[in-house]
């Protein structure tokens, strides 16, 4: 049975190309992972101690191997998540608001106690022309405009939602490169992990590489054109990375600098909304001011 542990992401802009090229190129290391053929009576020994300590070592081994690239992948996903929906906020804020951080804030307290509703009496008055008290009209929202009352329904505390906050999980800037590196290293170097490599690792003996032809037949593919494949896949495996770290390291310095940003100055949400537009485009050779 396979699993899907390294699930693309479902989408077709470049960031998401971007991290599915990077997932591709752990396949091979996924596929060690994955705990095709064990049984739930060998975990249960092995677990228990009584196993073979060299089984028990691979299935730790391959047990934290299972966990990090779940983790890596749901970092990924999230990430991504995350950039997409801070970029829709940012335009739906300029497209509605026209960049009036006080009417945004308004309506959204309004709007969000009016749905959700609010545990402050003072958020509440009664309609003194609705006889029937328990009437879905007889109670209506107050309106307030005064920093504290709308501290939480801010543009800025809505972003923040996605730089982490005090939230758990992925966020933008929460993991910088560094933090991927062992697998990015990996990546970088996928040629190694190659199907000729691995076949002549068991076999010690020279493996032919065959293409499909136009005809549907299989052709040989010389020893040296299929180096040469691999160095071009190196060439391209090096090219992937660096564009993964520097995506990740604009998004560390987004998730670094965002808390400082003066949730009062439209021009600061603009520069945002630039950056992270970057992000998505994967647009790395002009990067805008931080």
């Amino acid at each position: 049975m396979r699993y899907d542990l390294l699930k693309r992401l479902d989408a077709t802009d470049p960031l998401a190309q971007l991290f599915n090229s990077y997932l591709q190129g752990l396949s091979t290391l996924a596929i060690m992972a994955e705990p095709s053929y064990n049984t739930m009576a060998e975990v249960s020994t092995l677990y228990s101690g009584s196993g073979p300590a060299k089984h028990r070592n691979h299935l730790r081994h391959s047990a934290r191997r299972y966990y990090e690239l779940t983790v890596l992948r749901n970092s990924l996903h999230d990430i991504h998540r995350h950039v997409v929906e801070a970029i829709a906020l940012l335009e739906g804020f300029f497209a509605a608001y026209d960049g009036d951080l006080l009417r945004y804030a308004i309506e959204r307290r309004f709007k969000s106690i009016d749905e959700y509703g609010s545990d402050d009496e003072s958020d509440w008055y009664r309609n003194p022309e609705v006889a029937d008290a328990t009437a879905t009209d007889a109670w209506q929202v107050v309106y307030k405009d005064d920093e504290e009352s709308l501290a939480y329904y801010t543009l800025h505390a809505d972003l923040a939602y996605h730089f982490g906050s005090d939230n758990r999980g992925e966020h933008i800037g929460t993991s910088g490169p560094e933090a991927f590196y062992p697998y990015t290293a990996l990546v970088q170097q996928q040629s190694a992990f190659s199907f000729r490599k691995m076949l002549e690792g068991v076999t010690g003996k020279e493996v032919t590489i065959t293409r499909l032809a136009e005809d549907g037949s299989q052709i040989p593919l010389s020893l040296a054109d299929h180096i040469e494949d691999e160095m071009n896949e190196d060439i391209r495996s090096n090219h992937l990375v660096l564009r993964f770290d520097t995506v990740l390291a604009m998004c560390a310095e987004l998730g670094r600098r965002f808390p400082t940003y003066p949730a009062d100055q439209v021009s600061t949400y603009q520069l945002l909304l630039t950056c992270l537009q970057d992000v998505r485009e994967v647009r790395i050779a002009g990067q805008p001011p931080f």
